[in-house]
């Protein structure tokens, strides 16, 4: 109990806060009268389901030691993929036709599983999910594979004009600098870094910091309380606060967050810096 009590599972929503916990089994069709939502259990509902205090229910953890095992065999496939890459890497054929073979092996089984029983879920990290989840990554990794080598030799048509080859090598230029300053941009993009550094510049007091008012904090624009949730009672308000909706927050990540990072990756490979661990 010490190790997989329900103290020590996944509350995805508030932080690990006990008293306002979420786990993701409320959500399930046996313990929500609303499922996928979150509601009451129904009367029928398993002994497990009894959430609603610290004693009640049993400890129930379908995210913990168990979802691990498929973590691992995860990362494995990607050790096969970067393994087959230098074992053939003078051979692209041989190395997408091993990508291409493998994902699309997985991709049977994994539908197999899902006709079987075995559901898609990602929170459970169920066999079928990651049989699916290796196929899609090993295929598109394939994909984007032949369309930028194809750029290198075809970035011309036979006219001299763009061919397709090259347009997709030209947009995919954004992500190879991403690619080559994976590790810096997602220390300063994933972590608390930049915010720690924009909230030391502020005026007056510091909820006037350039962090809130470059990020959606809720600080001068956010989402709206109906949206941010249970949340909303940590999120910093003023009355001259301009709401948004989770759509608005989506096209500022698209539109200005994502390509910022891709401008300064952009910019350190112009420059030739790099960091790696």
């Amino acid at each position: 109990m010490q190790i997989l009590g329900k103290r020590h599972m996944y509350f995805p929503y508030n932080g690990g806060n006990w008293e306002e916990k979420e786990m993701t089994f409320q959500r399930t069709e046996a313990c929500s009268s609303c499922h996928p939502g979150r509601c009451a259990p129904p009367a029928d509902a398993p002994e497990y389901c009894g959430y609603m205090s610290d004693k009640g229910g049993r400890a129930f953890d379908p995210e913990g030691l168990v979802s691990s095992l498929t973590c691992v065999c995860a990362a494995l496939f990607g050790a096969h993929v970067g393994a087959m890459a230098l074992a053939h890497k003078d051979s692209a054929v041989d190395r997408l036709s091993n990508w291409a073979l493998s994902s699309a092996v997985q991709m049977l089984l994994g539908l197999a599983c899902v006709l079987a029983g075995v559901p898609l879920n990602p929170n459970l990290y169920s066999l079928s999910f990651l049989l699916v989840s290796n196929a899609i990554c090993g295929l598109v990794l394939t994909a984007i594979s032949i369309a930028l080598d194809g750029g290198v030799s075809g970035a011309t048509g036979p006219d001299g004009g763009w061919g397709l080859a090259g347009v997709v090598s030209v947009v995919a230029t954004p992500f190879r600098w991403l690619g080559l300053n994976s590790i810096l941009i997602y220390v300063l993009s994933c972590t608390d870094m930049t915010q720690c550094a924009l909230n030391m510049f502020y005026w007056d007091d510091r909820d006037n910091s350039l962090y809130n008012l470059v990020y959606p904090t809720g600080a001068f624009w956010g989402m709206n309380d109906d949206d941010a949730g249970p949340a909303a009672a940590f999120v910093p308000t003023r009355s001259d606060r301009v709401p948004s909706s989770s759509t608005d927050i989506l096209v500022w990540c698209i539109c200005l967050y994502i390509p910022f990072w891709m401008v300064l990756a952009g910019y350190l490979h112009r420059i030739k810096v790099y960091f790696k661990v």
